[in-house]
């Protein structure tokens, strides 16, 4: 590379000690000609993770250690991360998970100096448990030239979302803000492809640990404090998140017109309905809403889908 830039790498944490200590190592074990920071940010953990981290960022000044006062949630303490992060890229590593490849931060790193116009770059996603590997997730670009074709082509591939934790120009991460609602992470990847082009490095790998919740949005309403109709219709929800994000209340979206933004805003929601409502009948509520339509109003929406989709 002609230049080296500084990562930060941020790693969330509430009562996780023991695999928090692994994804420590394995930033640790990055064989990156840069420097490197491991930004903690510890959201009031009961265990015993305050005094590891403490001892750890004592002996060690590329860890930087903050505790919060109170659990805060887990929004709140990965956007302290980002407050805190001085690298010129920043990428963040869940407590549960670690990065596979040695050479994953130096690999991603040297494509985004090479592409000035991409704002992410992440390996391959690798997801397992103590059964071995489950799958890899699917490779992921988004790499039109057009900002609003790129948020229209996340939405429509977006799945698992595991390009979350790719590494990122910390400039563009501060423009993109956090929303306390279902698909949150879905609208914060959504205002980078926004921003900038999208790569998936396959020869690079980050793992992360696979273990799906019995009651799935039931336990992440709980830990995001989310309404009993967010938990109940999770992609009406989400469709309808994405279109207020988009339509007005993003600032990242601002460049657009008026009308350019709410026309995105619809096309995206829609094209959230059509991949995961629609053709499945997941959602309870849009099943319902489907048998109070006559044959002409449901031929009406085909078309809408079709046109807007494309």
């Amino acid at each position: 590379m002609d230049r080296v830039p500084l990562v930060s790498v941020g790693i969330p944490t509430y009562n996780r000690l023991k695999t928090l200590v692994h994804a420590i190592k394995s930033v640790l074990m990055q064989e990156y000609e840069g420097t490197l920071e491991i930004i903690i940010t510890d959201n009031a953990s009961t265990d015993k993770t305050e005094e590891y981290c403490r001892t750890l960022s004592a002996k060690d000044n590329r860890i930087r250690y903050f505790r919060q006062p109170h659990n805060m949630g887990p929004l709140a303490n990965f956007q302290t991360s980002i407050e805190n992060a001085q690298g010129e890229f920043f990428m963040w590593l869940a407590d549960d998970d670690w990065i596979e490849s040695p050479n994953y931060i130096q690999c991603c790193s040297e494509a985004l100096l090479a592409r000035p116009d991409y704002t992410r770059v992440c390996g391959k996603i690798r997801y397992s448990n103590e059964g071995g590997v489950q799958f890899y997730a699917p490779k992921f670009d988004v790499t039109q030239d057009s900002p609003a074709r790129r948020v229209c082509s996340y939405y429509s591939q977006v799945n698992d979302n595991g390009i979350y934790y790719g590494l990122t120009r910390t400039k563009d991460l501060q423009r993109v803000r956090f929303k306390n609602t279902v698909g949150s992470d879905w609208l914060f990847v959504a205002g980078i492809a926004f921003l900038g082009k999208i790569l998936t490095i396959e020869d690079v790998c980050l793992a992360r640990d696979y273990r799906p919740s019995a009651d799935g949005f039931g336990h992440i309403g709980r830990v995001f404090k989310l309404s009993k109709f967010e938990v109940q219709h999770p992609y009406t929800s989400i469709a309808m998140s994405v279109f207020k994000d988009i339509a007005w209340e993003s600032d990242v979206y601002s460049t657009l017109s008026l009308v350019s933004r709410y026309y995105l805003a619809t096309k995206c929601s829609l094209i959230v309905g059509r991949h995961w409502m629609y053709p499945r009948f997941t959602d309870p509520l849009s099943t319902k809403v489907r048998s109070h339509l006559t044959e002409g109003q449901r031929q009406f929406f085909r078309r809408l889908y079709k046109h807007i989709s494309k």
